[in-house]
């Protein structure tokens, strides 16, 4: 993860995220394996009610899953934790 340019590369392949979708990948990748709720996740990164960016959120989630490829079978993935929130996998030992 390049903090410089919010890139992260994946498959030797530079990939450039906008700056929620870089502190979202950054957060589940500093806490992974670890549930982070939604209300946390709001807070830390939009800062405001949690109300008020919760499909945001999911949005964000999902592109930050798809240009980082988290699949099972590259090693990492991020699981909805059903009326809570999500948490970041790390498969590969």
């Amino acid at each position: 993860m390049n903090r410089l340019d919010q890139s992260v590369t994946v498959h030797g392949k530079t990939i450039l995220l906008t700056a929620k979708e870089f502190a979202l990948a950054e957060m589940f990748f500093k806490n992974a394996n670890r549930t982070l709720s939604r209300n946390n996740i709001i807070k830390t990164i939009w800062r405001t009610p949690e109300s008020m960016a919760s499909r945001t959120l999911d949005m964000h989630v999902s592109r930050v899953r798809s240009k980082l490829d988290l699949q099972l079978q590259n090693g990492f993935r991020i699981v909805t934790v059903f009326g809570y929130g999500y948490r970041l996998e790390c498969l590969k030992t």
